[in-house]
């Protein structure tokens, strides 16, 4: 079998602490005299976020209204600032829906050689890659293009620390969720499969701590879990989750606590190779089999919950009365899919 890795165009990571500091090397390296700067409402009073705009260097702008999910009401200013000021870089800082709303204003700018700088808070790792998902009418959409992937990424333990425990836990498991179906994609080869694996034994071993070593380490997990992103398929835990995020206003990393283990279990029953894996690196013991496969998802399970999250679609109000307009939206009719949807209520 002839297996495929493809690069994206990142041409450098800095991570450790104080790392936020080489921002500046970037930009000049960029070439840019002047910067817009991206974020939240909540991340724009961290003192980390703070930090990082005391130290620019260059003329710069701010918007902080980018909110969950990725409105593209919210893009769409980014882009028309992006357009006015004429800014060479534009530097993200927060979770994924900072991130991917940064990449989704490029692409709709035009401004092909506009320099994008992604500094994370979160473990969405939105910063590593091509896609930039966004809602439009509580219906998520979606861009898949190379040339929007950050060209710089700074990951720096420090941002973690204001990062709310529930969110830095929940994106966690979003990282588990790519780890997992980088696993059972069609053609990767041993670069996908053992870098998932690393990102699913840092997580698991350093998700429930709340120190400065262990944030660098699930950052660290974070860029294994979409290392090969390129050639990874969309699973069907990420489909589910963009459908029931944007649809019901669930948060990214809960959409995955709600849809994995079932999802795995699903899958255990073609993919149980790939899938027994992670018990047997997690355990250090045991043989590829469909008993294995199934154990896997009850270890993520497991972990899962012991990370405090319990929840499934009852608790944001959706009932079984929704599953067609689900189903509708995922492109589905399988019975196996309706009845794997009827077990996250």
């Amino acid at each position: 079998m002839i297996y495929n890795y493809s690069y994206l165009p990142i041409r450098s990571v800095s991570y450790g602490q104080n790392s936020r500091f080489r921002l500046n090397d970037f930009i000049k390296e960029s070439g840019a005299s002047s910067a817009i700067v991206v974020t939240s409402s909540s991340v724009s009073k961290t003192r980390f976020y703070k930090s990082i705009l005391k130290n620019i260097t260059v003329k710069h702008s701010e918007y902080s209204e980018i909110t969950q999910h990725a409105p593209i009401e919210k893009i769409n200013e980014v882009t028309d600032l992006i357009k006015k000021t004429k800014a060479g870089v534009i530097i993200s800082v927060g979770g994924g829906s900072v991130i991917d709303s940064a990449k989704a204003a490029k692409y709709f700018s035009k401004r092909k050689n506009l320099v994008h700088i992604a500094i994370p808070t979160t473990l969405s790792a939105a910063e590593f890659s091509h896609i930039a998902g966004y809602t439009e009418n509580h219906t998520k959409m979606g861009i898949r293009d190379r040339n929007i992937t950050p060209q710089y990424v700074i990951l720096d333990p420090t941002g973690p620390e204001e990062t709310p425990e529930w969110l830095w836990r929940s994106s966690g498991v979003r990282a588990l969720d790519h780890a997992v179906e980088t696993l059972i994609s069609d053609g990767i080869g041993e670069i996908g499969t053992t870098f998932a694996i690393m990102a699913i034994k840092k997580l698991f071993n350093n998700l429930t701590r709340q120190n400065e070593q262990n944030f660098m380490e699930c950052q660290l997990a974070a860029w294994y879990s979409y290392f090969d992103v390129y050639d990874a398929q969309m699973g069907l835990s990420h489909r589910i989750g963009k459908v029931i995020g944007a649809k019901y206003g669930i948060p990214h990393g809960i959409t995955s606590c709600i849809t994995l283990p079932t999802v795995m279990r699903y899958y255990a029953k073609k993919r149980w190779r790939e899938l027994s894996l992670i018990s047997m690196e997690l355990r250090g013991t045991g043989k590829e089999s469909p008993e294995t496969a199934m154990l896997s998802a009850d270890m993520i399970e497991y972990f899962i919950e012991n990370l405090g999250f319990s929840q499934k679609l009852a608790d944001f109000g959706v009932t079984v009365e929704e599953i067609p307009s689900i189903m509708s939206d995922l492109k589905e009719t399988s019975s196996e899919v309706r009845e794997l949807i009827r077990s996250l209520m």
